[in-house]
């Protein structure tokens, strides 16, 4: 659950508790990773842990939980076999935490230190009769479990994904991107092709100035090209490509676009080999056939999540 934090407040104000479900550590074959979020209220739940008998369990210990008076930390370590009825042959241990209107401050703060660039962490006792979560400025790379504390990433870690083209495929793709791990910025000189909605993480620039846009990205970004026209497409390719510090470089169209724009990149542009074999041309999973903008946006972010998991 990406927004787990705003859901948190959203469910307090309106109810006046929420219990967070953690999945602390994973252990073999198990339905979610962890550092997975589920919140619980007293009418429903955000977000999963992986569903099934896991899920129902938690879910009642969490309102259990919130209908006593304490302790508002608990943990959970629960092996998929015979109690649960599910065959993953794992375990897992859970964190549940009740939280309510006290820890709306805590929750903004979370919120913020979650939306930096600069990473940190966040630290939660799992011991103790209350609720303790600190930010810490010392960042993590994944989730890290101790005896007494949990440690989980925070900063958007999410990969700049700059998508040049707000045509069928383009539009398609951005439909699908909600919740994945991409901050997406998507250019287009045409503001009218532009739908009303785009998914939280994406961002729409209306542009003229492609090859302007592609010099002012940070290092290491991903980038899908799929403008009108082909004469877009190999100006916007050729800035990505001649920064050589892209973490992906797609570009939309057949084997002979491929040919053809690696032919003039070499002898009018001046890239080398090694510049031109950053380029993925066709895009999207071969494994995914169709050409239909909805397919191919299927195959797209399928080949992108391989990536970039």
């Amino acid at each position: 659950m990406t927004h787990w934090t705003t859901e948190a407040t959203e469910m307090i104000t309106t109810h006046g508790w929420a219990v967070l479900v953690t999945v602390s550590a994973a252990h073999g074959s198990i339905p979610r990773e962890a550092g997975a979020k589920m919140l619980v209220g007293p009418e429903g739940i955000k977000g999963t842990i992986g569903g099934g008998t896991l899920e129902q369990m938690a879910m009642q210990q969490a309102r259990l939980m919130a209908a006593s008076n304490g302790p508002y930390v608990r943990q959970l370590d629960v092996p998929l076999g015979p109690k649960t009825q599910q065959c993953c042959g794992g375990r897992v241990e859970l964190l549940l935490e009740r939280l309510d209107p006290q820890h709306l401050g805590l929750l903004a703060e979370i919120d913020r230190a979650d939306t930096r660039l600069t990473l940190s962490s966040l630290h939660s006792v799992l011991t103790g009769p209350n609720v303790q979560k600190t930010i810490l400025p010392q960042p993590v790379e994944t989730v890290l479990q101790t005896a007494s504390t949990l440690f989980e990433p925070l900063g958007d870690r999410r990969t700049p994904l700059y998508l040049f083209g707000a045509g069928h495929v383009g539009k398609a793709i951005v439909a699908r991107l909600d919740n994945l791990p991409f901050r997406v910025i998507w250019v287009d000189r045409r503001e009218g092709e532009f739908p009303n909605y785009a998914p939280a993480n994406v961002e729409k620039r209306i542009s003229a100035a492609s090859v302007e846009v592609v010099a002012e990205a940070p290092p290491g970004c991903a980038y899908l090209v799929m403008s009108y026209s082909h004469r877009i497409d190999y100006a916007i390719t050729a800035a990505i490509l001649a920064r050589r510090d892209a973490a992906y470089c797609g570009l939309i169209g057949s084997k002979t676009k491929r040919s053809r724009f690696l032919k003039r990149f070499r002898e009018e542009d001046g890239l080398s080999e090694e510049d031109c074999a950053r380029l993925t041309c066709p895009i999207g999973l071969g494994s995914i056939p169709g050409k239909a903008p909805e397919v191919v946006a299927i195959g797209v972010i399928a080949q992108l999540l391989e990536i970039f998991g």
